[in-house]
């Protein structure tokens, strides 16, 4: 799934190893930190790009998107 880096910070990370993070006695999910990851994959370089805001990019560790 292609997403700008805001879209994924909504995401949900499946990696995230951390203890049970609690505040005011929920759990707190872990988000996606987008480029800040080594798995991070840009879809095209900055150079090729019109915006940064809509640049997108994808986990690596999810393999290469399938485009449909």
């Amino acid at each position: 799934m292609n997403v700008t880096e805001k879209e994924a910070s909504r995401l949900w990370c499946c990696q995230a190893r951390h203890e049970a993070v609690r505040q005011a006695d929920r759990k707190v999910m872990v988000s996606c930190i987008g480029s800040g990851c080594m798995a991070w994959r840009w879809d095209m370089p900055a150079n090729e790009v019109e915006s940064q805001k809509t640049r997108y990019g994808h986990c690596g560790l999810a393999g290469i998107p399938e485009w449909t």
